[in-house]
């Protein structure tokens, strides 16, 4: 059996053979994983190589943290949610560019404070920075190497000492990118590996070898594995330092005793070794082939160049569909168990439309006493409960967060509308009050005059060009048309910025009262205080597809849901009267406690959900078109077709809210 080299395949083989008691030789050996100070090395290299990017500092910073290194104590979600607040205010992916965004860690920050990852940033940030230059001399690169893992008590591997001498020898400056190839190449990728000591010294008929040493062997049968596009024969790279040309030149010259291989050269023996060991066997010869990627199932494989002509004249005209319907037809590797498959038929019930919820789906035990609730109701998490309860199980009940592992993209419209709360604030926060606190209104052309020096202010934050220029133009119009829409609606002298609601405020439903929590972008009262006040919320919606307030759009399919939650909740601290508006650059609507019960008529079931411990689901599919990404569900899950269940939540509970999916999400 042929490998390309060690790898998790050789490795599963080797061990599945030794389990079965099969007499084999094991000549590929163990590939070990290189020390964990050469793997931090060798992401540090990346990173600069990359242009010390957010991305790779993601990378950078969770080896880190792993291996406890450079004082960084943050978690994942707050050091991610950190970079994405970051980065949405700059939109840039530079480390430098948002570095001024990051406090200094001398100032004191615990694991539970809200700046914790922020710490983590500025920490990486002053190790790191400034980033490579498009062009650097090798010394250079390996100075900064050699300060970081001083720095960081990082080992250098054997051998790195021969990079100096080689430095020294030529000290043009060079593309970062080549200059890291080269300093990569100190920094093995993995161990040399060791041979199995499987059998020595005995008789084997299983051999498990690589290409150059299963060459010039008589072989009764052979099968080559992994004959996948990528895995061999593999395409060669010219040597940056010693190129083709210079290795065709060297030959002419005849100064060396043995003639240098071009890249084409060694492909050229790479095929012909593989096509002189599939001539040889006298009995047989197979080559097995992955159809997709074990940690991406759903990524399939294309087959390797011999094994397509080996497809292609048995008469497959999709070679890779063939490896995927030879893959279906593998009997399973282990028997099917009774557990097991009382668990398929879960399983299968699961995915089945004409089936309701069975117990065990998003289910609490009918029998515990009292049934626990969700730690934490806000609005907008109430809104999205009836829009999916399962994220009301998942998030409310069981706390878990989805945490975002994407490439970082840059959404001006997201920004646009986070500063443009930002601006609003600081330009209608009445002097001499902080955020949660009644203050006299200020009139509207002091207001005015405070928002155009907070846009100058972040107009000046911005790089210039007339890219951000356009974008500021952009956020200058919002924020005008917000302000002027605030002053011409609602009453009252006296506001509340950026307000949390009291924690007397609750939503009620016929019998059952429950306690809210949310902030609020500011109310408007006739008098500073909530007994007895005239209250007008207010809410800025950014998004250019927004729609006005109607309770009976609300009721079916929970848009602004959350802004008749805020309403109720107000009513419950005494008010005399209460109003919620929403506020768009281009009209403003209202919503008023006389019309509640119709815009709360489809929360009653979400309620009875959290009495009866029963949630169901009604998560969207993914679009890979675009639009609206659903909450996603835990790894571990396996995701049950939204039309399936759509059908079940109606068998279980009645009618499903009718929810369009692909809506531009609500500002929050």
């Amino acid at each position: 059996m042929i490998f390309p080299g060690p790898g998790p395949l050789h490795r599963a083989v080797s061990q599945g053979l030794s389990k079965l008691g099969v007499p084999h030789h094991d000549l590929v050996g163990r590939a070990a994983a290189p020390p964990v100070y050469t793997q931090l090395l060798r992401n540090i290299v990346e990173f600069w190589a990359q242009g010390a990017r957010l991305d790779e500092a993601l990378l950078l910073w969770s080896r880190l943290r792993e291996h406890n290194i450079a004082g960084l104590q943050a978690t994942y979600a707050d050091f991610r949610d950190h970079v994405d607040e970051c980065f949405h205010a700059t939109c840039e992916h530079g480390l430098a560019a948002i570095q001024r965004l990051a406090p200094d860690p001398a100032s004191g920050s615990k694991p539970d404070s809200p700046s914790f990852g922020a710490a983590d940033l500025r920490r990486l940030a002053d190790a790191l920075l400034p980033g490579w230059p498009e062009t650097l001399s090798i010394a250079a690169a390996a100075t900064r190497l050699r300060t970081i893992a001083a720095r960081w008590e990082l080992g250098l591997p054997e051998g790195f000492a021969g990079l100096d001498a080689f430095a020294t020898r030529e000290p043009h400056e060079w593309p970062r990118e080549l200059v890291a190839d080269l300093l990569l190449a100190f920094l093995p990728e993995i161990a040399e590996p060791t041979e199995s000591a499987s059998q020595k010294g005995s008789f084997a008929r299983i051999i498990l070898t690589t290409r150059r040493r299963a060459e010039g062997a008589p072989w009764s049968r052979l099968l080559l594995a992994q004959a996948n596009a990528g895995e061999w024969p593999r395409r060669r790279e010219q040597n940056p330092w010693l190129g083709d040309a210079e290795r065709l030149a060297l030959n002419r010259s005849g100064r060396g005793l043995a003639a240098l291989l071009t890249s084409e050269d060694a492909s050229v023996l790479e095929r012909a070794g593989y096509a002189t060991l599939l001539a040889e066997p006298v009995l047989g010869r197979a080559l097995s082939a992955a159809a997709s990627d074990e940690a991406k199932p759903n990524r399939p494989l294309a087959p390797n160049s011999p094994l397509e002509r080996l497809l292609w004249a048995r008469g497959e005209r999709r070679p890779q569909d063939a490896l995927a319907s030879g893959a279906a037809h593998l009997p399973p590797a282990q028997p099917v168990t009774a557990e097991v498959a009382t668990w398929s038929l879960v399983r299968a019930n699961r995915r089945d439309p004409n089936r309701p919820f069975d117990p065990f789906f998003l289910c609490l035990n009918p029998a515990t006493e009292p049934l626990p609730l969700p730690l934490s109701l806000s609005p907008s998490a109430l809104e999205k409960g009836l829009i999916d309860p399962a994220t009301l199980w998942f998030r409310g009940l069981l706390r878990l967060e989805s945490v975002c592992r994407e490439p970082l993209a840059r959404a001006l419209a997201l920004r646009r509308g986070q500063v443009a709360h930002q601006l609003l604030a600081s330009a209608l926060r009445p002097a001499g009050c902080r955020d949660g606190e009644w203050g006299p209104l200020k009139p509207e052309h002091e207001a005015l005059i405070a928002l155009e020096a907070a846009l100058a202010t972040e107009r000046s934050s911005l790089a210039a060009g007339w890219y951000w220029n356009a974008e500021h133009g952009r956020l200058e119009t919002l924020c005008r048309a917000l302000l002027r829409r605030f002053y011409a609606t609602g009453e009252g002298g006296h506001v509340i910025i950026e307000c949390w609601l009291p924690e007397a405020a609750r939503l009620t439903l016929a019998d059952w009262t429950i306690p809210v929590r949310g902030r609020m972008d500011i109310a408007r009262s006739d008098r500073p205080e909530w007994t007895g006040a005239q209250v007008h919320l207010v809410d800025y919606k950014s998004g250019a597809t927004e729609k006005a307030l109607n309770a009976v759009n609300i009721a079916k399919d929970a848009t602004s849901l959350q802004l008749a939650v805020y309403l109720d909740a107000i009513r419950s601290l005494g008010v005399a009267s209460a109003t919620v508006w929403k506020i768009t650059a281009d009209e403003a609507s209202a919503l008023s406690t006389e019309e509640l019960p119709t815009a709360l008529a489809g929360l009653p079931p979400l309620m009875d959900a959290m009495r009866t411990g029963r949630y169901g689901a009604l998560t969207p599919d993914r679009n890979p078109h675009g639009g609206r990404e659903p909450w996603a569900w835990p790894l571990a899950c396996t995701p049950v077709p939204s039309e399936n269940l759509r059908v079940k939540y109606s068998l279980t509970f009645g009618s499903a809210p009718e929810i369009n999916p692909n809506e531009d999400p609500a500002d929050e």
